[in-house]
């Protein structure tokens, strides 16, 4: 699937579009996606004020990450006086990056490569999947998806995501494609909330 660097369980995948991809509009420009990986468990999506504090599999509120059972799940983090909500990403553990224009992380099941998963999830989203609804999750700050095993206050910038969402009320919602028999991955798309 592309190169890994990293020590142990800690693996971070990297990946370069080597083609152009199109829609429906034209060829888009070349486009460079940051993978990461988990050690099996979830992925957790923190608030950047509370990762330094997030202590990984070492702290009590990461058992709460494993017990999420649905794609994704919210658990309540840090001290009372200073709780926050962060949102997991659960089920399999599979490797994710974040499409920005599409307000989705993507996950890898299989493809060929990086570009034909990517097309193939534009492509897909245009079209009539079989969206299952997870929970309304409120950003009021920029947020960091990462392993939920990893210590925040030693994580990188090769271990982490910024989903670049702005603040608001998002309704969650996880969807299964594919193309062929060679391509499927999973989106986690983030569709803000819808007034009255």
């Amino acid at each position: 699937m592309g190169s890994s660097t990293g020590t142990g369980d800690e693996a971070v995948v990297r990946i370069e579009v080597e083609e152009m991809t199109g829609d429906r509009e034209g060829p888009r420009p070349r486009e460079r996606f940051h993978w990461i990986e988990s050690s099996g468990g979830p992925l957790v999506v923190l608030p950047v004020s509370h990762v330094p504090g997030w202590l990984g599999s070492y702290g009590a509120d990461f058992d709460a990450t494993c017990e999420v059972e649905e794609y994704l799940g919210l658990v309540r983090v840090g001290a009372p006086e200073r709780e926050k909500t962060g949102l997991v990403v659960a089920d399999e553990p599979l490797p994710a990056t974040y499409i920005p224009d599409l307000r989705c992380v993507l996950q890898w099941q299989y493809a060929p490569s990086e570009s034909a998963l990517v097309s193939a999830a534009r492509q897909s989203i245009e079209g009539p999947l079989d969206w299952q609804e997870g929970p309304l999750f409120e950003l009021r700050e920029p947020v960091l998806m990462f392993d939920a095993a990893a210590s925040g206050g030693s994580l990188t910038s090769e271990e982490s995501l910024d989903l670049s969402l702005p603040p608001g009320r998002y309704e969650c919602f996880t969807a299964d494609y594919s193309r062929g028999s060679d391509v499927s991955g999973r989106l986690h798309q983030f569709r803000p909330e819808k007034s009255g």
